[in-house]
């Protein structure tokens, strides 16, 4: 009996594709701030939906949640955008390097793209990398990446956040602000809304939305309105 021991046959076309790195963007600060305006117009188009169509609570109550979790998303997505450009023009020589942009750490991964790309893309590589995995919502995450880029984070604060005569800081109003805010992303997101002890599903309606893109919004134009500062 004539066994055939041959490997099955390859076709010649076919090869073990080698996985090529893929190129981190560099996007420009007008481009930044248009990703931003966009994700807060998804979010507000959103809203719109749900205020022109009869849904039960609890419905319109998971769409008001979901859009906590967006706008906080859009602010990390926001922070990991301006971080990337900030670095880059200290990178670029456009603006100063501060300690902490020459103290930035690189993991020896991040070195074995070096061979594939030319300087200015692997730093925009390395950079992504760096930062990929981080979450820039809770204040101290926002504070750091500010500094980072060599801004000033108590002007920051007092452009969104100050007001004649209140007793409480711009800088504990921001602080307060964010950390309020991603504690709700926090438990909307893996905790139903559900208060931990009681299982009670906490309220939200449309106004407590509105009122939290307004503030996040004034927060991304501070930080562009310093950027924009910089550039000039």
């Amino acid at each position: 009996m004539n066994n055939n021991l041959d490997f099955t046959r390859r076709d010649s076309m076919v090869k073990d594709r080698v996985q090529k790195i893929p190129k981190a963007v560099s996007f420009s600060h007008e481009e930044i701030k248009s990703h931003f305006k966009e994700n807060i117009k998804h979010i507000e188009d959103s809203l719109k939906i749900l205020e022109n169509n009869s849904l039960n609570v609890e419905d319109a109550a998971n769409i008001l949640r979901s859009q906590i979790m967006f706008l906080d998303s859009a602010l990390d997505f926001y922070m990991h955008e301006i971080t990337k450009y900030g670095m880059k023009k200290m990178f670029d020589g456009q603006w100063e390097r501060n300690d902490k942009y020459l103290d930035f750490k690189i993991s020896l991964d991040a070195l074995h793209t070096i061979s594939e790309l030319n300087e200015k893309e692997f730093f925009n590589d390395i950079i992504n990398k760096s930062i990929s995995a981080e979450t820039f919502m809770e204040f101290n995450s926002i504070k750091k990446q500010i500094n980072m880029i060599g801004l000033d984070i108590n002007v920051i604060a007092r452009a969104a956040f100050y007001k004649k005569g209140d007793s409480t800081s711009p800088m504990n109003k921001m602080k307060e602000f964010l950390n309020t805010l991603y504690y709700r992303r926090n438990r909307i997101a893996h905790q139903s809304d559900r208060d931990p002890l009681t299982s009670v599903r906490s309220d939200i309606d449309v106004d407590f939305v509105k009122s939290n893109i307004d503030v996040v919004v004034k927060i991304v134009s501070a930080i562009d309105d310093e950027i924009e500062k910089k550039n000039n």
